[in-house]
């Protein structure tokens, strides 16, 4: 067993989550993996650095990207730090942190630059850092990693749905299917299909980017309420569906109606089109 750090901020930038997890060593499946959550927090960003850091995403300059690089390595740190000590756990009891930074720009179909067809994104939020505060091994760019290797970068979220849905489907036989809605909504699915090289069905998993998730929601709010989110949903179960706005958004949104693999992010032009 060992113990770990998570560190995640959306592309709702509304705040840094931290979560401290006991971690058991994988099975003969390799995903047979038991996951104990010991602690987890949320330190909101203030107002100015959430401003600044949606701006960033929109209109920021090599130097803010540098600054802002750096600040978030060390609010990530302190993050770590304060979920491990509301545990009552020492640090140096701690293996590893992954900290996925945040994002502020993605850009997975790629852009053609000097006759090359470019895909890359871009995460902030300094690991080298956290590593030195915290002094533990500290593990990031998993995105950039997942790009390199010709994937979407995006979303991240799948690997664990695997891990929890394999487990679901072993236990009941039945498929499963898992849907995250953070800024952007994704979904994962484990499901079965005939090998004809083995007796019986196969588990085959699939996870990619559906839309927009509650960055518009958000968006929306500061628009038309002047707040920042909608708590608990309550403006939305006081409302009624707009029909015509939904019809809009799934009949003409392009990405809507990619098929995956697929990711996507403010870049793609959601809050343009519909706010």
């Amino acid at each position: 067993m060992a113990l770990a750090v998570g560190l995640m901020s959306g592309t709702s930038a509304d705040g840094i989550d931290a979560c401290l997890v006991r971690v058991t060593e994988p099975g003969v499946h390799g995903d047979d993996v038991s996951l104990e959550v010991l602690g987890f927090l949320t330190r909101p960003y203030p107002a100015d650095v959430r401003e600044g850091l949606l701006s960033l995403s929109v209109q920021g300059t090599v130097q803010e990207v540098c600054v802002y690089n750096f600040l978030l390595g060390r609010m990530f740190a302190e993050a770590a730090e304060e979920v491990v000590r509301g545990c009552g756990v020492e640090m140096g009891e701690v293996e590893v942190i992954g900290s996925h930074g945040h994002t502020i720009c993605h850009l997975p179909e790629g852009r053609g630059l000097h006759g090359r067809l470019v895909s890359s994104t871009l995460q902030i939020g300094e690991p080298s850092l956290i590593a030195n505060e915290c002094g533990v091994t500290t593990v990031a760019d998993f995105r950039l990693a997942d790009m390199a290797v010709g994937g979407q970068g995006a979303p991240l979220v799948p690997y664990l749905d695997r891990i929890l849905l394999r487990q679901h489907l072993r236990r009941t036989g039945r498929p499963g299917l898992a849907l995250n809605l953070g800024g952007i909504g994704n979904v994962s699915a484990c499901i079965l299909t005939a090998d004809r090289n083995r007796h019986g069905d196969v588990p085959v998993f699939l996870g990619f980017d559906c839309g927009p998730g509650n960055m518009l929601v958000d968006a929306l709010m500061r628009k038309l309420f002047g707040r920042e989110m909608d708590e608990d949903g309550k403006t939305a179960f006081a409302g009624r569906v707009c029909e015509s706005l939904v019809n809009a958004l799934l009949q003409e949104d392009r990405f809507i109606h990619q098929r995956p693999p697929k990711s996507t992010g403010r870049e793609v032009g959601f809050l343009c089109i519909y706010t």
